[in-house]
Formats: C-alpha cells, structure tokens, sequence
C-alpha cells in the first residue's frame, strides 16, 4: 500500500511538472548584469537573434541594473507568449520566409533578364545580302509571369491577410542594341533596363505590401556555325552575362523587411531563324547560372506579434532588446544552386529598316513564363 502511494505520488508531481513546464523548447543563456551573471531560459528559436545581440542586451542589463528575478520574470512571460502562439519557430519562420521571397526574385530576375535583346533573326551580319544587316536598335518590353504565395508564410508577421496570390507579371523595360562582326560572321549586344514597382499602379496594387526595384545591365555575342544566303536559314551559338543590383521591400501593419541583392547571370544560348519574305521566325534554347548575394534587414514590433501589446515585461523585454526590434542578416546563392533552362521562340516582322518581334520563353526547371516584344531600327 505504501509502495502504490508513493507511485501514485509520483506521478501526480510528474503531471504536475509536465504541465505547468513551457511546451516550447528553450535555453539557458547568461548574461553579464551590473552585480554579476543573470541567466534566462528563452525559447530555443531566439538563440541565434540573442546571440548576435548580446551584447546590446547586456549593456541594456547593466544600465537598468536589472536584477535575477525581473530577468526570470521576463523570460517566463516570452516563453508564456510563443506557448499561447502555438508556435516554436517564430523568428525562423520569418527569416525563411525573408530568404523565400528574395528567392523566388533570383529565379524570376534571370528569366526576366533573359527577353532582353532578343532578336528574330540569328545573327546580324553585313555578309548578307540584305543592306539593313549592319547595327540596330531599340526598345524592349518583357513580362515575366510569377506567384508570390511564397508570402503566405509572413502573413503572421506582417499582418497581413492569408494570401495565395496567383500570377503576377514583372515587366522589363530595356533599351538594347546589336553591331555585326563586319569580317566574321558575329554580332555583339547590350542591353539596359531598370524598374522601381512602386512607380507602376497596376503593379504596386497587385503585390502590395511588396515593393521591387532593379537596374539591370548585360552584353552577349553571338557566332553563326550556319549562315546560308541561298535558304535564309541562320543558326547561331551565343554567350553572355547580365549584372543587376535590385531591392524588395515587405512593408507590413506589424513588421517590415528589405532584401538587397545583387546577381551576376552567365549563359550560353543556341538559336535557329529563317526568313521568309518579311517574316522571320525562330527557335532557341539558353541556359543560365546564376550568383546573388543576400543583405536583409528587418524591424518588427513584437508586442504586436506575441498578442502582449498590454504586457509590461515583454515591453521590458523589448526595452532590453532581449527581443530587437532591428536585426539583419545575409545571404548567399551560389552558381550552381539555381540553374534555370529557357526554351524561347517567336516571329519577326522586317519592313525595311523597321523591326518588330514578339516571343514567348518558358523555364521548365522553375516553371517560368516570359514574353518580349521589341521594336527597333536597323541599318
């Protein structure tokens, strides 16, 4: 009987513990306070952000003279507060949801990139008969379809409703231009554009709270391993690289977020067109690598994310910047990391010095749809 009490004991205090202990994992972390270490548990997902503000929270400590027991009662009331989230991953899932957006640009960028300067015909060189075969020039204007549902995962953070955004097409508007080889049969491009979203209504409205800007610049060449003068047929291998420095802004009720980043894109491309009186249409594959580098920062009001606008010790917390209201990190995508393919093709029209072409370009590897249309002058 003694022996089914003291069991019967046990497990009551093990109930008891079990449930009065946080569900959220945490950590003991020490700080240097003003008359000694202070330790706190705090929940495991915060580590990373504690550890790269300690030392602002440990001259905030100092400062406040903040003593064992305020600390302990502050880390409970965090803990206490991701517990009645329901949440573990509170700053993870905002700094993945962060990478996530800034990730889905460094696919979308290079495909947008790549509806700059193409032309219907695959190589301008003045080794054909036509005299309008020399240089040329003009505008370009692409849109590159895309989804942000990447968003949806921020939606806490910022917020913002759920969203499942469907298609949104980026728009690229670039000034490019091609000269001949003149003695080999070669041509040489550029290609210029830049974007802010912010400046574009229709666009703003559609990825609102989301803000993007770009200024992108590149070169290519192209060499033709067929040229025939009798068939109009012309199929050219080609090569280039494209650098653009760009932006995304997240602009939430209760966070904001800013991507920077800059990408460096290399491909090599192949190209078939024939001409046909005045039309001219054409196939072609490319293949792109990409590198971009990540710089984000973020600001967040966490009395406002943990549901505590009213509690005085997560506002104590904020003080301390146990939890910061700032904080930033970065980023890398390697060359090899994001390959996308495109398969492009479309039709020419040449009225004398008058050119105009439209395509379309898909990337099966990241399920991108592009479109181009240009119009250009040619002598």
């Amino acid at each position: 009987m003694r022996r089914l009490r003291f069991l019967a004991i046990a497990m009551l205090l093990g109930f008891g513990m079990l449930t009065s202990a946080s569900a959220v994992p945490t950590k003991t972390v020490v700080f240097r306070g003003s008359s000694g270490n202070l330790s706190a548990e705090i929940p495991e997902d915060l580590i990373p952000l504690i550890e790269d503000n300690k030392a602002s929270i440990e001259q905030a400590l100092q400062d406040s003279n903040v003593t064992q027991a305020s600390l302990t009662n502050i880390s409970e009331a965090i803990c206490k507060q991701y517990d009645a989230l329901h949440s573990e991953s509170l700053y993870n899932s905002l700094l993945e949801g962060i990478l996530d957006v800034g990730g889905q640009f460094d696919k979308v960028i290079p495909n947008s990139q790549a509806q700059q300067n193409v032309w219907a015909d695959s190589l301008i060189s003045s080794a054909r008969p036509d005299k309008y075969k020399i240089a040329g020039g003009g505008l370009n204007v692409g849109l590159t379809a895309f989804s942000l549902d990447v968003l949806g995962g921020l939606s806490n953070w910022f917020g913002m409703d759920k969203l499942s955004i469907g298609p949104v097409f980026l728009p690229t508007l670039a000034l490019d231009a091609r000269v001949c080889g003149f003695v080999l049969p070669m041509d040489f491009g550029v290609a210029f554009s830049m974007l802010d979203t912010s400046k574009i209504g229709m666009l703003r409205d559609a990825i609102s709270p989301v803000s993007f800007d770009y200024l992108s610049i590149g070169g290519d060449l192209r060499y033709a391993f067929y040229n025939s003068k009798k068939t109009h047929l012309t199929a050219s291998g080609g090569a280039g690289v494209y650098y653009t420095r760009s932006g995304i802004a997240i602009d939430g009720d209760e966070a904001q977020a800013a991507v920077k980043f800059s990408t460096l894109t290399a491909f090599l491309s192949a190209q078939a067109s024939y001409k046909f009186h005045v039309l001219v249409p054409y196939i072609g594959l490319r293949g792109m690598l990409s590198h971009s580098t990540f710089d984000w920062n973020a600001n967040v009001q966490w009395d406002k994310i943990l549901d505590a606008e009213d509690n005085s010790l997560i506002r104590d917390a904020i003080r301390y910047n146990i939890l910061p209201a700032k904080f930033k990190g970065s980023d890398t995508s390697k060359l090899f990391e994001n390959p996308k393919l495109n398969i492009y093709g479309g039709l020419g029209l040449e009225l004398a010095a008058f050119y105009l072409t439209t395509g379309l370009c898909y990337d099966p590897l990241n399920n991108i749809l592009s479109s181009s249309f240009s119009t250009r002058i040619v002598f």
